[in-house]
């Protein structure tokens, strides 16, 4: 009986983490289609703009630089610690 309840919770827990996964994927992916012309908009500017190339690539290195720290913060406030 024991066993069957473990079973049937972990079926739930891989239910509802592949609707989890689903449901994360098409956020994704309609974001990106709503943004499509402004990222392309930008990739042009990007391309034909030193202000704007310059601008981007600082702001890049920014985002760069806080990944560590931002990878710390999500471990501790999800995990508990470091780990």
């Amino acid at each position: 009986m024991m066993s069957s309840m473990g079973t049937s919770s972990t079926v739930k827990s891989s239910t509802s983490s592949a609707a989890i996964k689903s449901r994360l994927a098409a956020t994704i992916l309609d974001h990106h289609r709503k943004w499509r012309v402004f990222r392309s908009s930008l990739r042009a500017l990007y391309a034909t703009d030193p202000v704007v190339r310059e601008a981007r690539l600082a702001q890049r290195e920014r985002q760069i630089a806080a990944m560590p720290r931002q990878s710390r913060e999500f471990r501790q406030e999800n995990y508990g610690g470091t780990a």
